[in-house]
């Protein structure tokens, strides 16, 4: 399957860095870098990414500083706001610099708007995982539910968000659940033994896009595959 962009759609940053590893892409979209509830990704594409993010409704990750979250759709920026030597979000700061970051993620919500421009063809990559990574749950990797209406809200969010463009959506790590649609593709990642840290197993993902034959058009092949295919 060729596609002229594949871009990932959260739930947390695993799915980008596959994404951009495997493919060689180097511009960051939207949601690379966030914790995006699978609730949270149908009401920005249902609201066409008005209001991504809003200085009013910025909080404490479970009343915690080690990261930010808003109150209404529950995305955690973790990578977003300035940081203490502990590592933890300076919240005096956090009003000085709204400005840049809104701008930043105002041109990431245009480059993904100019990615998916009538015509084009598209992959969502959508990861289950939706938690804020600690270290022992690295090598976590349980299967999420989500209910089977929610994946067809989604598509259907997709498709009034981008409503002249070609897509599919590869849900990554949902167990047996699956929907009868055909923007709708589903495979859980392998444990390739490979686990060590909140990527999770690099030869899992990398069969994951060998099994679809998924590449990207006008681009150089990707390497070749060690893992079975």
């Amino acid at each position: 399957m060729q596609f002229d962009e594949i871009i990932s759609v959260g739930g947390n940053c695993d799915a980008a860095h596959h994404v951009r590893r495997y493919f060689k892409i180097e511009k960051s979209m939207p949601m690379d870098w966030l914790i995006v509830p699978f609730d949270a990704l149908i009401s920005m594409c249902n609201d066409n990414f008005r209001d991504f993010i809003r200085l009013d409704r910025l909080t404490l990750w479970n009343g915690t500083r080690h990261a930010i979250q808003c109150a209404k759709r529950g995305i955690v920026y973790q990578h977003d706001f300035p940081r203490d030597a502990e590592a933890l979000v300076m919240i005096d700061d956090i009003a000085g610099v709204f400005a840049d970051v809104k701008a930043k993620y105002a041109r990431r919500i245009e480059r993904l708007q100019d990615a998916c421009r009538p015509g084009r063809s598209i992959l969502f990559v959508r990861s289950w995982r939706e938690i804020l990574h600690t270290a022992p749950d690295y090598p976590d990797y349980c299967i999420r539910g989500v209910p089977d209406y929610q994946f067809a809200e989604l598509l259907d969010a997709l498709r009034h968000c981008f409503p002249e463009t070609s897509f599919k959506v590869l849900f990554v790590n949902y167990g047996a659940q699956s929907i009868d649609d055909r923007q709708a593709l589903f495979a859980d990642v392998r444990n390739c033994g490979d686990i060590t840290d909140w990527t999770g197993s690099k030869g899992g993902w990398d069969e994951i896009f060998a099994r679809f034959d998924i590449r990207l058009s006008e681009t150089a092949p990707v390497a070749k595959l060690s893992v079975a295919r």
